[in-house]
């Protein structure tokens, strides 16, 4: 998955791309389960992609190769959304 995204995200720079990530099992316990999100996020970020991962039952990678685009949606997400709580979003 993360190299389908990486591919994208640097297809489209200044873009925003939001996936469904169903790279991990339901029978994960919480504490794996970020972990690797957190490497995922790493990997990306080396690469020259930044992300963040809305973490819940399903999780949610939204990335770009833009920083401040990547900012800019982070933070319309925390303030818009009743549905999203700051430590259900994973970032590096």
């Amino acid at each position: 998955m993360a190299e389908e995204l990486l591919d994208i995200a640097r297809a489209r720079p200044d873009n925003l791309t939001l996936i469904f990530d169903q790279g991990f099992s339901r029978n994960l316990r919480e504490s794996k389960r970020r972990t690797l999100t957190q490497k995922k996020l790493i990997w990306l970020k080396k690469r020259g992609v930044n992300s963040i991962m809305y973490f819940s039952h399903a999780n949610f990678v939204l990335a770009s190769a833009n920083p401040d685009a990547l900012d800019y949606a982070k933070r319309t997400l925390v303030t818009a959304s009743s549905l999203t709580h700051r430590k259900r979003i994973v970032e590096i």
